[in-house]
Protein backbone atom coordinates (compact mmCIF):
# COMPACT_ATOMS: atom_id res chain seq x y z
CA UNK A 1 0.00 0.00 0.00
CA UNK A 2 1.14 3.70 0.91
CA UNK A 3 2.88 2.85 3.97
CA UNK A 4 -0.17 3.98 5.16
CA UNK A 5 -2.19 0.09 5.12
CA UNK A 6 -0.45 -2.85 5.26
CA UNK A 7 -2.30 -6.82 5.23
CA UNK A 8 -0.99 -9.65 6.88
CA UNK A 9 -1.85 -13.15 5.60
CA UNK A 10 -2.58 -16.03 8.08
CA UNK A 11 -2.96 -19.04 5.51
CA UNK A 12 -3.68 -21.56 8.30
CA UNK A 13 -6.24 -19.67 9.76
CA UNK A 14 -7.47 -18.61 6.33
CA UNK A 15 -8.11 -15.16 7.00
CA UNK A 16 -6.03 -11.92 6.32
CA UNK A 17 -5.82 -8.88 8.64
CA UNK A 18 -5.39 -5.20 7.46
CA UNK A 19 -3.99 -2.70 9.20
CA UNK A 20 -3.06 0.66 9.46
CA UNK A 21 -0.89 3.57 11.20
CA UNK A 22 -2.94 5.63 13.78
CA UNK A 23 -0.62 8.47 12.96
CA UNK A 24 0.73 9.10 9.50
CA UNK A 25 3.33 12.02 10.41
CA UNK A 26 5.23 9.37 12.93
CA UNK A 27 5.57 6.09 10.70
CA UNK A 28 8.94 5.00 11.86
CA UNK A 29 10.82 1.92 13.71
CA UNK A 30 11.30 4.15 16.58
CA UNK A 31 8.28 5.38 17.82
CA UNK A 32 7.45 5.21 21.44
CA UNK A 33 3.68 3.93 21.34
CA UNK A 34 1.81 1.64 19.36
CA UNK A 35 1.07 2.91 16.20
CA UNK A 36 -1.17 0.58 14.21
CA UNK A 37 -4.78 -0.55 14.80
CA UNK A 38 -6.90 -3.01 13.06
CA UNK A 39 -8.66 -2.11 9.92
CA UNK A 40 -10.52 -4.93 8.52
CA UNK A 41 -10.55 -8.62 8.37
CA UNK A 42 -11.41 -10.85 5.09
CA UNK A 43 -12.30 -14.34 5.73
CA UNK A 44 -11.74 -17.70 3.56
CA UNK A 45 -15.04 -18.76 2.24
CA UNK A 46 -13.35 -22.14 1.03
CA UNK A 47 -12.39 -25.36 2.43
CA UNK A 48 -10.80 -26.18 5.27
CA UNK A 49 -7.14 -26.23 3.68
CA UNK A 50 -7.05 -23.21 1.48
CA UNK A 51 -4.52 -21.37 2.75
CA UNK A 52 -6.63 -18.55 2.26
CA UNK A 53 -3.67 -15.40 2.50
CA UNK A 54 -0.92 -17.18 1.27
CA UNK A 55 -0.16 -14.50 -1.50
CA UNK A 56 -1.23 -10.98 -1.06
CA UNK A 57 -0.69 -7.90 -3.05
CA UNK A 58 -2.22 -4.10 -2.25
CA UNK A 59 -2.77 -1.53 -4.45
CA UNK A 60 -0.74 1.54 -3.76
CA UNK A 61 -3.62 3.48 -1.58
CA UNK A 62 -4.31 -0.21 0.36
CA UNK A 63 -8.16 0.17 -1.04
CA UNK A 64 -7.79 -2.53 -3.63
CA UNK A 65 -6.24 -5.98 -2.26
CA UNK A 66 -6.07 -9.16 -4.24
CA UNK A 67 -5.81 -12.66 -1.95
CA UNK A 68 -3.79 -15.63 -3.30
CA UNK A 69 -4.86 -18.91 -2.15
CA UNK A 70 -4.70 -22.78 -2.93
CA UNK A 71 -6.02 -23.00 -6.41
CA UNK A 72 -7.44 -19.81 -6.78
CA UNK A 73 -7.93 -15.88 -6.24
CA UNK A 74 -10.23 -13.46 -5.01
CA UNK A 75 -9.79 -9.53 -5.15
CA UNK A 76 -11.41 -7.10 -2.91
CA UNK A 77 -12.39 -3.34 -2.80
CA UNK A 78 -12.20 -1.41 0.64
CA UNK A 79 -15.86 0.17 0.99
CA UNK A 80 -16.18 3.21 3.55
CA UNK A 81 -19.60 3.69 4.60
CA UNK A 82 -20.84 6.23 7.35
CA UNK A 83 -21.13 3.38 9.97
CA UNK A 84 -19.30 0.49 8.40
CA UNK A 85 -15.59 0.55 7.00
CA UNK A 86 -15.15 -3.40 5.30
CA UNK A 87 -13.17 -4.82 2.33
CA UNK A 88 -15.73 -6.48 0.04
CA UNK A 89 -15.51 -9.07 -2.78
CA UNK A 90 -14.44 -7.36 -6.21
CA UNK A 91 -16.49 -9.67 -8.55
CA UNK A 92 -16.02 -13.35 -8.26
CA UNK A 93 -13.61 -15.95 -7.36
CA UNK A 94 -10.98 -16.75 -9.75
CA UNK A 95 -10.35 -20.26 -9.89
CA UNK A 96 -7.23 -22.00 -11.96
CA UNK A 97 -8.07 -24.96 -14.84
CA UNK A 98 -7.28 -28.22 -13.63
CA UNK A 99 -4.12 -28.07 -15.69
CA UNK A 100 -2.98 -25.35 -12.70
CA UNK A 101 -3.10 -27.44 -9.64
CA UNK A 102 -3.51 -26.58 -6.36
CA UNK A 103 0.04 -23.98 -6.84
CA UNK A 104 -2.38 -21.49 -8.41
CA UNK A 105 -2.53 -18.46 -6.73
CA UNK A 106 0.68 -18.96 -4.67
CA UNK A 107 1.53 -15.46 -6.12
CA UNK A 108 -0.92 -12.60 -6.78
CA UNK A 109 0.07 -8.83 -7.76
CA UNK A 110 -3.03 -6.29 -7.81
CA UNK A 111 -1.89 -4.17 -10.53
CA UNK A 112 -3.03 -1.44 -9.44
CA UNK A 113 -0.46 1.14 -10.30
CA UNK A 114 -0.36 4.84 -10.44
CA UNK A 115 -0.10 5.93 -14.35
CA UNK A 116 -0.23 9.62 -15.80
CA UNK A 117 -1.68 11.15 -18.23
CA UNK A 118 -0.65 13.62 -21.09
CA UNK A 119 -1.36 16.10 -18.78
CA UNK A 120 1.82 17.24 -16.99
CA UNK A 121 0.06 19.27 -14.23
CA UNK A 122 -2.92 16.27 -13.82
CA UNK A 123 -2.46 14.07 -10.52
CA UNK A 124 -1.54 11.11 -10.61
CA UNK A 125 -4.46 8.31 -10.99
CA UNK A 126 -4.89 4.58 -10.56
CA UNK A 127 -5.41 2.27 -13.96
CA UNK A 128 -8.02 -0.43 -14.23
CA UNK A 129 -9.07 -2.89 -11.30
CA UNK A 130 -6.22 -6.04 -12.85
CA UNK A 131 -4.84 -8.55 -10.70
CA UNK A 132 -2.27 -10.99 -12.06
CA UNK A 133 -2.43 -14.74 -10.71
CA UNK A 134 0.83 -17.00 -10.68
CA UNK A 135 0.37 -20.82 -11.81
CA UNK A 136 3.82 -22.34 -11.89
CA UNK A 137 2.35 -26.05 -12.73
CA UNK A 138 1.03 -25.29 -16.11
CA UNK A 139 2.27 -27.13 -19.06
CA UNK A 140 4.16 -29.25 -16.62
CA UNK A 141 5.97 -27.12 -14.78
CA UNK A 142 6.66 -24.90 -17.11
CA UNK A 143 4.38 -22.39 -15.23
CA UNK A 144 2.45 -19.03 -17.12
Amino acid sequence: GSGVRFAVGYPSLRKVLLYRFTDEDIINENSNGPNIELFGEINSEGGDVDMFGQALSLDILGNFVAVGAKGYARAYWLRVLPYVTEYVPAGNKISGEESDGEEFGSAVASGRVPHHSDCAGCPFTLNEQRIAISSPAYDNGRGR
